[in-house]
């Protein structure tokens, strides 16, 4: 069964030097390229993106607020620091986190957050994703643990229409959510380097792809090891590789994305959870292969404008109103605009809109 474990977020509390503060101007002295907030967060005065190539890289919040000596909660040379989406997507973004942090002397405190998910098109014993998430929603399967839960779809005449599901209140420490990631892309962003992740591990993007995911706060300090008791830390040491993060994705599934079929007794009442069948969704091989990302795309993923500009030219590439020249003089600006920009759907429009063109 394909899959692609990857991680989707990647923050860290950390110290910069108390005698060199490493604030925006610091790193255009470098020589980064950097774009620098009007205005911080709550906690920090001061919020930055440090760019790579043209693509954001990370982003630092500095300078905070409420400091320890003046009976608040932090150091005045504490930060925070986040990895773009994008870079998370790169084949060691454990080991970029940890190299900027060496080159810049800062101090590793702990993980504030970090969101390890798994892709694919079906479970691993062939089920639909979508039917399961249907099933749960008619109380054919229940959960084990996080009984606050989130829903989001479509209301239809024909039915309701579940796309995503979450468990976990904004406050857990652990939250877990299942969605259709297609779709996500579809109706948000569509981002270049995920499919070609996808594409890598050899997942099909012309049918729904499926993601779990777990977030993990910074309230986790330490797993348990239920065997013996051991208590294993929360750190860059267990997702700096793709085996790590796919060990610890199943630990969490053991947990977290636990379904016990729902039966009843004889007399037709609900039987104790305990005593009902599970549902398996995931099965842990371990020999299972973990496919890494090629090199991150370079290609700009389009803009408002750019699909704006496409769709401009669809218009009149179907107009019956415009002068053949002209027709053809749209078609090839719009090829050229969706190949360059990796719009496909627009391509296929074209090869739909071609078939009536001589008419």
């Amino acid at each position: 069964m394909n899959r692609c474990i990857n991680i989707d977020w990647l923050e860290v509390f950390a110290r910069e030097p108390s005698d060199s503060p490493h604030n925006a101007k610091y790193y255009q002295d470098r020589g980064f390229q950097v774009k620098e907030r009007n205005y911080g967060t709550p906690q920090y005065r001061e919020m930055f993106t440090i760019y790579q190539d043209g693509f954001p890289y990370l982003e630092i919040r500095r300078d905070p607020y409420s400091l320890k000596k003046n009976g608040g909660i932090f150091n005045s040379n504490d930060c925070h620091i986040r990895l773009s989406n994008r870079t998370c997507y790169d084949i060691s973004p454990v080991d970029d986190l940890r190299l900027f942090m060496l080159d810049n002397n800062y101090t590793y405190v702990s993980l504030s957050r970090i969101d390890i998910c798994l892709d694919f098109n079906y479970f691993d014993l062939g089920q639909n994703p979508r039917k399961v998430l249907e099933d749960y929603m008619e109380n054919k399967i229940s959960k084990i643990n996080q009984c606050n839960t989130a829903a989001y779809g479509k209301d239809t005449w024909a039915g309701r229409k579940w796309n995503s599901l979450k468990w976990g209140s904004e406050h857990s420490p652990i939250s877990t959510k299942i969605y259709e990631k297609t779709l996500e892309m579809k109706e948000k962003q569509d981002k270049f380097y995920i499919r070609d992740c996808w594409k890598e591990a050899g997942l099909r993007d012309d049918i729904p792809v499926w993601r779990v995911e777990f977030s993990i706060k910074s309230d986790i300090k330490h797993f348990v090891k239920i065997d013996t008791g051991e208590l294993i830390p929360n750190d860059f040491s267990s997702y700096d590789t793709r085996h790590k993060c796919l060990f610890r994705f199943h630990s969490l599934a053991a947990r977290y994305f636990h379904f016990k079929i729902v039966e009843k007794t004889e007399k037709g009442k609900y039987k104790r959870k305990d005593r009902c069948k599970d549902k398996i969704l995931f099965k842990i091989n371990k020999d299972e292969e973990v496919f890494k990302p090629i090199r991150l795309t370079v290609n700009i993923e389009p803009t408002r404008t750019d699909k704006m500009i496409v769709k401009k030219l669809a218009e009149m590439l179907e107009s019956q109103y415009m002068s053949r020249d002209i027709r053809e003089s749209a078609r090839k600006v719009m090829i050229k605009i969706a190949h360059d920009d990796r719009m496909m759907e627009y391509l296929h429009y074209i090869d739909y809109l071609i078939m009536d063109y001589d008419k």
